[in-house]
């Protein structure tokens, strides 16, 4: 496709479809200074041509294509014919990226130095206008996202007092993880007291959650009465649920435990460990950290 923007027609082509980027509202002069000064990049789909920290500091102009912009791995737009992209570097040559930038499709794209734009900038003032009036809107876009993503994944790990000792003994197995592991005790709660708005924020913050359910309880159904989980863990467990994705939330479990499962958490499959008075609860718990490992490492933070 690059090749419809080269040679005496192709650069034609080129001054139209940058005429229509937001930079350079229509302006021909800047257009031609543009395509002078510029040089033109092809990208396969799926290939990263910005990347989140590096130092590279060029502006690119989509001539065709699509391209979706990540923040800390989260997407949080598409880019395509008529945006220009890096353009925060004009204003902050010296920082490093802000996000990535991958081609969802085939993308063509013309590629300007930051010393070169600023010499059009310079030429041309009005560019710096609608530099402003661009960066603007996607910062205010961008607030939308202000809860960015973890830097690393946040696992919370809930369960009634009896089994503390469990949820301690999976904090423990992470610790060498690229994981940052909260239990119900670490302060998260203020007070003596678990509020809904308390539960809330934490689940705002939260990529994924795991309670621990286990016999503390007698319930009553229709076959009979049965062992049953704390009441509140429960309905925390269904409160990070509505939350985060069921693929974000396990529920942990004693494998030859019959305690009984609310049937509107059924979808959620057990990860299931066996232990008995006197077995040692850190080997125990080692599988239990490995399945949650292997989650997590799989789909990141939110």
């Amino acid at each position: 496709m690059i090749d419809r923007f080269e040679g005496p027609d192709g650069n034609r082509h080129l001054i139209t479809v940058l005429q229509q980027s937001s930079l350079v509202e229509h302006q021909e002069a800047v257009a031609k200074r543009l395509a002078e000064l510029g040089s033109l990049v092809a990208v396969e789909k799926d290939k990263e041509f910005i990347t989140q920290g590096n130092s590279d500091n060029d502006i690119y102009f989509i001539l065709s294509g699509q391209a979706d912009v990540f923040v800390n791995n989260r997407h949080i737009g598409t880019r395509e014919v008529g945006d220009a992209v890096g353009e925060m570097s004009i204003t902050e040559p010296a920082q490093p990226r802000s996000a990535t930038l991958i081609a969802r499709t085939p993308v063509v794209l013309l590629k300007i130095s930051e010393p070169d734009f600023q010499q059009i900038v310079a030429e041309f003032p009005s560019v710096w206008k609608a530099v402003a009036q661009t960066l603007t809107k996607r910062l205010r876009k961008r607030g939308d996202f202000l809860n960015l993503p973890n830097t690393r994944p946040l696992l919370f790990l809930g369960c009634s007092t009896e089994t503390l000792e469990v949820v301690r003994e999976i904090q423990s197995g992470l610790q060498h993880d690229n994981i940052e592991v909260t239990v119900w005790t670490d302060g998260v709660f203020s007070g003596s007291s678990v509020t809904v708005d308390g539960l809330l924020d934490t689940v705002k913050q939260t990529d994924f959650a795991a309670f621990v359910f286990s016999p503390d309880d007698k319930t009553i159904s229709r076959k009979g009465e049965f062992d049953a989980p704390r009441d509140n863990v429960v309905f925390e467990l269904g409160l990070f649920m509505g939350q985060l994705e069921r693929s974000r939330t396990f529920i942990i479990k004693e494998y030859n435990s019959d305690v009984k499962i609310p049937t509107d958490l059924l979808g959620i499959n057990p990860i299931a460990y066996r232990y008995s008075k006197g077995d040692n609860l850190t080997t125990a718990i080692a599988p239990v950290c490995n399945e949650l490992r292997k989650v997590v490492r799989k789909l990141g933070t939110r």
